[in-house]
């Protein structure tokens, strides 16, 4: 609908890549979306729980782990294939023709926040009562400021 924010998985403009398998998330599509968005960019992975239990058991071609432990401490932060990730718990699961990961700047994904909240007051409804109601509402949305700076892996050949 027209007053619902515009999510950064639903945006048209932004693109995907396929994993090259019609079920699984591939090493392969995580290392080629690295190199779909431009220079200038600060982007991260994104996906949620279950698909970052399964990146974290991926492998490159000499047997390292793709997924690299940080030091918290040292404010270096748990790394894959040396980006940032962040989990987000709404992300699709992998499955067939499924989007499970992201690839973008975040930044570049504005929440706009409306000017001030408008008030009903209800002395009607639960006048028996002698209660007033009041119902609150305030403006929230979500925008793709520039769709280039993100880019999805589908589960697909």
């Amino acid at each position: 609908t027209p007053l619902q924010p515009e999510g950064f998985m639903t945006n048209a403009a932004i693109g995907s890549i396929n994993s090259g398998s019609a079920t699984l998330l591939t090493p392969d599509s995580l290392i080629a979306v690295t190199g779909q968005i431009k220079t200038g960019y600060n982007p991260r992975y994104a996906f949620n729980r279950l698909t970052r239990a399964v990146v974290r058991q991926m492998k490159d071609t000499t047997g390292q782990y793709l997924w690299q432990i940080g030091n918290l401490a040292g404010g270096l932060p748990n790394s894959l294939n040396g980006y940032e990730y962040i989990e987000l718990p709404d992300m699709p699961d992998i499955a067939g023709a499924a989007t499970p990961v992201i690839f973008g700047d975040f930044s570049n994904y504005i929440i706009g926040d409306g000017r001030g909240m408008i008030v009903i007051r209800d002395d009607y409804s639960a006048k028996r009562s002698g209660k007033v109601e009041y119902t609150f509402f305030k403006r929230v949305t979500g925008l793709v400021r520039k769709p280039e700076a993100f880019k999805k892996i589908a589960i697909s050949v």
